[in-house]
C-alpha cells in the first residue's frame, strides 16, 4: 500500500474549521443542512469553517452529534514524528 505522506501531514495540520468542512462534503451535508441539525445560524457554521472563530464546546458537541461522529474524531489531533536515520 502506498501513503501519500504530503496528504496525509496537510490533513493532520489542518485547522478545526477546514477538517470540519472536509468531513462535511464526505458526508454530503450542506452547510444549511448542518445548521438545522444543530441548531447553530448558517453564519455560525460559516464562520467556523472558514476559521474565523473557534467554535465553542457545545458547538463542537452539536457538531459531532449531527455528523453522527465523536467530538474527539472531530477536534483529534496527531503528533507524527518524523524518523530519525542512525
Amino acid at each position: 500500500m502506498s501513503i501519500n505522506y504530503s496528504l496525509l501531514l496537510s490533513y493532520l495540520h489542518m485547522e478545526f474549521g477546514t477538517r470540519l468542512k472536509e468531513i462535511r462534503t464526505c458526508l454530503n451535508i450542506s452547510q444549511k443542512e448542518l445548521s438545522e441539525q444543530t441548531g447553530l445560524t448558517l453564519r455560525t457554521i460559516q464562520r467556523i469553517e472558514n476559521n474565523e472563530v473557534k467554535p465553542s464546546l457545545h458547538s463542537i458537541k452539536v457538531i459531532s452529534e449531527a455528523l453522527e461522529i465523536t467530538s474527539s474524531e472531530l477536534i483529534e489531533k496527531f503528533d507524527i514524528k518524523p524518523y530519525k536515520f542512525n
